[in-house]
């Protein structure tokens, strides 16, 4: 199978980081091909050239929408999550969006949910509890998949 994994800046310091190497040592220790979408990178051009299976994607990227313009960062979008589900391509999507009164707006909400008709799996890190308030909050499943050590 093939992981198309997206994360802004891979050599960051954040956590994310090695969250993302976590699972890119896992996604290869059980034989699948694992490449990242990167802010620099073109994601049509990713798309078309890879072919994944599966596209990990992190709320926050489908927010802001990174990941769907075009490498110079202006015009409109290139690639739909509509257009990705139309090329097979499952879509799974780590999320918290909802859950930060302070940070998130209802704008935000509302934003995400109207992509998450393009979702396959949606997933938090957060305890099983914050799991059912994100359902209630999106009307659809949300996993707890809470981030372990690599």
């Amino acid at each position: 199978m093939k992981i198309l994994y997206t994360i802004p800046f891979p050599q960051g310091m954040g956590a994310d980081r090695w969250i993302y190497e976590g699972w890119k040592r896992a996604f290869i220790a059980e034989g699948h091909e694992f490449y990242i979408h990167t802010e620099r990178d073109n994601f049509e051009e990713l798309i078309k050239k890879i072919k994944p299976n599966v596209l990990f994607l992190d709320g926050e990227v489908l927010i802001k929408g990174k990941l769907m313009i075009n490498s110079g960062g202006l015009g409109k979008p290139i690639i739909s999550l509509e257009g990705l589900r139309e090329r097979g391509i499952k879509v799974i999507c780590q999320t918290n969006i909802g859950l930060d009164r302070e940070k998130d707006d209802d704008m935000r909400v509302a934003l995400f949910r109207f992509n998450i008709r393009f979702i396959d799996v949606l997933f938090t890190n957060c305890a099983p509890e914050m799991a059912q308030k994100l359902e209630q909050l999106y009307g659809h499943k949300v996993y707890s998949i809470p981030h372990a050590a690599d």
